[in-house]
């Protein structure tokens, strides 16, 4: 298969259409595009018509309409599908919202104090700010938690970075 070369714009555009869509699950709106990229509807319906033709999104006429990816997007943007995914508990603040975390990585693991935590999550960042306390977990299969302060934030590829405080795995379940 032939790789597609895509504009920024274009790039982001269709991460953020992949991620709302694996987070929501049915067709997104341009409105919801818009918002979440704080772009017009318009501007986004216009490029999405590129994206149309280069057979990477498919429009979804009616009420319940809007855009979804096709799996050569997700092959164009080195982006796994999750198939069936599980939530994780995000708490910021006195509010709790559950994401897709599809990525946590580590960096500085052996020096804990100086760790820092980078985050990949599905669907919409909005509700996660930069210099606020965070605490991500347990994930659902190892029950890692992590806790600490949001001090980067690419909305572009949906990953936060955390100076870690502290790390942990839980040894109850979560459901607990």
């Amino acid at each position: 298969m032939q790789q597609i070369e895509l504009t920024t714009n274009q790039t982001s555009l269709l991460a953020t259409l992949i991620s709302l869509y694996e987070e929501e699950q049915e067709p997104i709106s341009s409105e919801r595009i818009a918002r979440e990229i704080q772009r017009s509807p318009g501007t986004i319906r216009n490029q999405m018509q590129s994206l149309t033709s280069l057979e990477l999104i498919e429009g979804i006429q009616g009420a319940g309409g809007g855009y979804r990816p096709k799996s050569q997007s997700y092959d164009t943007l080195d982006v796994q599908k999750i198939e069936d995914p599980d939530y994780t508990l995000i708490k910021q603040r006195n509010s709790e919202i559950h994401k897709i975390v599809s990525e946590i990585n580590l960096s500085s693991v052996g020096n804990p104090e100086v760790c820092r935590v980078k985050v990949h999550i599905l669907g919409s960042m909005s509700d996660i700010n930069i210099g606020e306390e965070i605490t991500i977990g347990p994930t659902p299969v190892s029950n890692f938690v992590v806790s600490g302060l949001v001090d980067g934030k690419c909305e572009n590829q949906n990953i936060i970075m955390i100076e870690s405080t502290s790390m942990s795995v839980h040894k109850h379940n979560r459901d607990r």
